[in-house]
């Protein structure tokens, strides 16, 4: 009886001492979003990783810079006409607003109602996407070699007829592009 008595006292200490100098192992499932992100940023996009906006953890590729002008739009509140496609790191589509995009994916029906989101952008942000309100309100810091090729100002504000794309992390995206993938015309 003593020798089994000493050997769960044993077991007990042993395992007492293992579980004591073992380390919580826990990381933000940001993080390795932000890691996968610039993974795929680097493979895909590489002039546009000077583009990352801290603030939200984006990045930033200039279309169009719109109406010289124009009134920054961080500086009114106005209606803002969005004609977009979300797109997973694949590439898939998750959702669409364009019927020939919907066409080409076999996802159209001619139950949804292929026009843009028109959404308010005031102060504060009541229905645009997280990213796309970020992007609007704060300054866009670029690379100076690109904004000088795209022919903006390395601290960029957009303004009426800027168009942009935005590489997103989920945490930002949120708002608006919930779906379930029938109504909206996009791919399940």
């Amino acid at each position: 009886m003593k020798l089994i008595t000493r050997f769960l006292y044993l077991s007990a200490a042993g395992i007492m001492l293992l579980t004591s100098c073992a380390k919580e192992q826990t990381e933000s499932y940001d993080k390795f979003e932000n890691q996968a992100l610039e993974a795929w940023m680097t493979q895909n996009r590489r002039e546009l990783l000077k583009n990352y906006q801290p603030e939200g953890g984006y990045y930033v590729e200039i279309l169009a810079a719109g109406n010289p002008d124009a009134k920054p739009v961080n500086d009114t509140a106005c209606w803002v006409k969005f004609d977009f496609s979300g797109r997973d790191l694949s590439g898939n589509i998750v959702l669409t607003r364009r019927a020939n995009e919907a066409r080409q994916l076999g996802t159209f029906t001619k139950y949804t109602h292929y026009v843009p989101f028109y959404r308010y952008c005031g102060t504060e942000n009541t229905s645009l996407m997280e990213g796309t309100f970020l992007a609007m309100r704060n300054t866009l810091h670029l690379d100076p070699d690109y904004a000088a090729g795209k022919g903006v100002d390395p601290e960029f504000l957009l303004r009426e007829g800027s168009r942009v794309r935005l590489y997103l992390p989920s945490r930002i995206v949120g708002n608006g592009v919930e779906g379930d993938g029938g109504y909206e015309g996009s791919s399940t």
